[in-house]
């Protein structure tokens, strides 16, 4: 059985995120705040992350909400639902990594400037990352609520068909009275 937390892709964007520092320390793309600024951006990678864990751990209870669905029951059996659960839990990690970055660089006073910029590209890297995961997951999540309603719509038309129906031919069917009616003629 399959590990609920999938490893493959925080390997895949560990050597992301590594050739992005290394390109980084030859190139210098990613802006790193100046020292009297690095503290602030620390606080607001913190606050965009922990906004970000609550919107995720909602979905994931959107997840769970939707699974007394029955559609979402003929396909609990299958990956689909775990998969979702998974990208969100990366997300959820990738978010504690930059907070976890974010704590360490505002706590301990790091005297070396290029341990610092590494350090800062390593989590502006993990949170674009945990956003990318975000967004795709909750635009899976937006997929599977769509196909639910609309699945739920048609079971309700059909429905709304067949009582409809059930009551035409009812009325085209001879009532108790007609047949009261037929026996005291006869």
């Amino acid at each position: 059985m399959q590990a609920d937390f999938c490893a493959l892709p925080l390997v895949i964007c560990l050597l992301a995120i590594a050739v992005i520092v290394v390109l980084n320390l030859k190139y210098g793309f990613v802006t790193i705040p100046s020292d009297e600024d690095f503290a602030s951006r620390q606080i607001d990678y913190i606050t965009i992350s922990t906004v970000f864990i609550g919107f995720s751990f909602t979905a994931l209870g959107l997840i769970l909400g939707v699974t007394n669905y029955e559609l979402i029951k003929n396909i609990n059996g299958t990956t689909i639902i775990r998969r979702m659960s998974r990208r969100i839990m990366n997300s959820i990690v990738f978010f504690i990594i930059v907070v976890g970055v974010a704590l360490f660089l505002v706590i301990v006073d790091i005297e070396a400037s290029c341990l610092k910029d590494v350090l800062f590209v390593v989590q502006t890297g993990f949170l674009v990352l945990a956003i990318i995961y975000f967004v795709f997951s909750v635009h899976k999540l937006y997929n599977i609520v769509k196909k639910i309603y609309f699945f739920e719509e048609n079971k309700a038309n059909k429905d709304i068909e067949r009582v409809r129906n059930s009551l035409n031919e009812s009325a085209d069917a001879p009532t108790l009275q007609d047949n009261v009616d037929d026996l005291i003629q006869h």
